[in-house]
């Protein structure tokens, strides 16, 4: 038909624009390196191509196009390019350079140097108690270790050891001290008004202030009998019934003279 338009001109693709960009540029090269050529052998060399700016800088780009492969954009190709950026390569597996940032270590601390100059300091030795802490020292249960053998009745006898003592309130019946060979045998008899457990829990509290170590309270036959230890000495204690409110008590005690 006669008033049909004229088919539109197809767009060429970019890796012909390039292609034609690249022998372009090397037909400029060319014309250019002739022209340098002859105009070099007809004037001696002054007017050459290296005192043109504009000469060499578009001889470099020419050539800088013509080495780009395929598939390879030029400033000329990159959309939003602007004059003088340099090439930026689309090839795959170009990866970008990241960032290594170096582990956080703390850093170690640096010893004092000591003043004799060895570059280490040294800490003197702390001297540590190892154990119980020593115990205050027991007092003796025999003070007198050679006493004289005596009675008494309704009082303490001279030459008693001062742990044989009655139980506040208590009414004395009778006492004795007696030596056979290293030992120093005492005994001591009285009455209280409080019952038996009274009488037990007072002992224990004074003996075991001197060291005197006590057993597990026995009964039998109507009487309660604990005895008390330390080292090679010992006392028991002897608790009866109560009878008319009183209750009836004995000390016997076996002391070393440590002869």
């Amino acid at each position: 038909m006669l008033n049909s338009a004229p088919p539109a001109p197809k767009k060429l693709s970019r890796r012909v624009r390039a292609w034609l960009l690249a022998a372009g540029g090397v037909l400029v090269a060319v014309v250019l390196a002739v022209a340098a050529a002859g105009s070099g052998s007809g004037s001696g060399g002054t007017g050459s191509d290296s005192a043109r700016p504009g000469a060499a800088a578009t001889g470099t780009a020419a050539t800088a196009e013509a080495a780009a492969p395929a598939g390879t954009l030029t400033e000329s190709d990159s959309p939003g390019a602007s004059p003088g950026a340099a090439p930026v390569s689309s090839a795959p597996g170009a990866a970008e350079p990241t960032e290594t940032r170096a582990p956080l270590v703390a850093p170690l601390p640096v010893p004092a140097p000591a003043v004799g100059g060895s570059g280490l300091e040294v800490l003197p030795l702390v001297e540590q108690e190892v154990g119980l802490p020593a115990s205050a020292e027991l007092p003796d249960l025999l003070e007198n270790t050679a006493p004289a053998d005596a009675t008494a009745t309704g009082r303490l006898v001279a030459g008693l050891p001062a742990v044989i003592r009655p139980v506040p309130d208590s009414v004395v019946t009778s006492s004795a001290v007696k030596v056979t060979g290293s030992t120093v045998i005492v005994s001591l008899a009285a009455e209280t008004s409080v019952v038996v457990a009274e009488v037990l829990a007072h002992y224990v509290k004074a003996f075991g202030a001197v060291g005197l170590g006590g057993t597990p309270a026995a009964a039998s036959d109507g009487t309660t009998v604990q005895t008390f230890y330390r080292g090679g000495d010992s006392v028991t204690v002897t608790v009866g019934v109560a009878t008319a409110g009183a209750t009836p008590y004995t000390l016997r005690g076996f002391f070393s003279t440590g002869n």
